[in-house]
């Protein structure tokens, strides 16, 4: 019996746009549009690119807790990230081996966003669940659109 794939929230737009879809970490994903891959990478390198990445997870973790759980996840300190400071950085077991790789955004004081791979999603929430029992803490996995916008003129589109 096959299993399902997710579903992007943008798909639509995806299938209107003629993308063709393939199967990636559990989600049936745009892999290629009419114009080429080709073409797409070369406008991205030399204007913009944007692209879905809404089946990667995003997790908010918050409380006065949040940060000392982050420190004791991955190796990074959380305490001395700025607002607004995002680092890539690894979740870790308790013998150091590594679980996945991540992206930590501390977003105020107390509050922490993961962005974590789709294929590993499920048990780095999971994960991060049992390394919160008894810290004053909320998890919370977040269902949105996400978009990545690349290339030397990101930021004039997003202006």
């Amino acid at each position: 019996m096959s299993e399902v794939l997710g579903r992007l929230p943008l798909e639509d737009i995806h299938s209107k746009a003629g993308a063709r879809f393939g199967d990636f970490a559990g989600w049936n994903m745009p892999v290629s549009y009419p114009a080429g891959v080709m073409r797409e990478h070369l406008h991205t390198r030399e204007h913009v690119g944007v692209f879905d990445i809404s089946h990667m997870k995003l997790i908010t973790i918050e409380g006065p807790a949040a940060a000392d759980l982050i420190s004791h996840a991955c190796p990074i300190d959380a305490n001395a990230m700025a607002e607004q400071q995002s680092k890539y950085t690894l979740f870790l077991t308790e013998r150091a081996g590594i679980i996945d790789d991540l992206i930590v955004t501390r977003l105020s004081a107390d509050r922490f966003m993961i962005v974590a791979n789709a294929g590993n999603a499920k048990s780095d929430e999971a994960h991060l669940r049992q390394l919160a029992v008894g810290r004053d803490l909320t998890i919370e996995p977040l269902e949105r659109v996400f978009l990545a916008i690349q290339g030397p003129h990101a930021e004039t589109v997003l202006n």
